[in-house]
């Protein structure tokens, strides 16, 4: 997969998409282990929220890496920069915007990603889903239906007890169930007639416990300039058919 120069004009194919992976915002700015995100970073394209008291930071997966002394060994999964919830008891910034110790929040909340135009999703990638770690994945449309995920604890194996992998990617489009490196299984508990997975203007994700996210796959119109990924540094790849 070729990463695409901070600036560049991209046309995709047909059936591309896009994988929105938490290493640059929206203006094509690295983004560094601890860095507090505040909501508007990845405009032109969301806005991103959470009702969890310490907010949201940005937190480096890679093992060995910046967080492998920490207290987080399960989210040391190895894909990079993910996006958590911050631990509300652990807010010290030596350098203001970046949290000295990034730290998921054990109590869990909503993370939820504001679309400033109606987008087709196709998958997102979940972190730490073991213990009681489970929680839902709500997708709304332009017409205000709903597709909703359930992600029962254990859905993931948890890294430092249990070996790899550690995480799990819910497909979008698929209304069976659907495992990750455990036996048990996401399933969708409401498709709303009418239901339009291309009109997509909210994606909310509810976390019990603590977690992570990666990887937001998105699939502009086929054939059109995607402008909007222009300064994301975003992988292009192929479609899941």
């Amino acid at each position: 997969m070729s990463r695409i120069a901070v600036g560049a004009v991209l046309s995709l194919a047909a059936g591309a998409s896009a994988s929105i992976d938490f290493s640059v915002d929206g203006g094509g700015i690295a983004l560094q282990n601890g860095q507090e995100i505040l909501g508007s970073e990845f405009n032109p394209l969301f806005d991103v929220t959470t009702d969890a008291a310490g907010g949201l930071a940005i937190f480096d997966t890679t093992d060995p890496g910046p967080n492998s002394a920490g207290n987080d060994p399960d989210l040391l999964v190895n894909l990079g920069n993910a996006l958590i919830m911050q631990e509300n008891n652990i807010q010290t910034q030596t350098t203001p915007g970046i949290f000295d110790t990034p730290n998921d929040e054990g109590s869990g909340g909503n993370i939820t990603f504001s679309f400033l135009a109606a987008t087709e999703l196709a998958s997102v990638t979940l972190i730490d889903m073991n213990g009681g770690n489970g929680g839902t994945v709500t997708l709304t449309d332009a017409g205000g239906n709903v597709r909703v995920f359930d992600v029962p604890q254990m859905w993931t194996n948890d890294i430092d007890s249990e070996g790899p992998l550690g995480f799990g990617v819910i497909d979008f489009a698929e209304l069976g169930p659907q495992t990750a490196d455990t036996s048990v299984e996401v399933t969708v508990t409401q498709n709303d007639a009418g239901f339009d997975l291309s009109q997509v203007v909210e994606l909310n994700i509810f976390f019990v416990g603590s977690g992570a996210v990666d990887n937001l796959e998105i699939i502009p119109a086929p054939g059109t300039v995607a402008l909007a990924f222009a300064g994301m540094g975003f992988a292009a790849r192929r479609r899941r058919g």
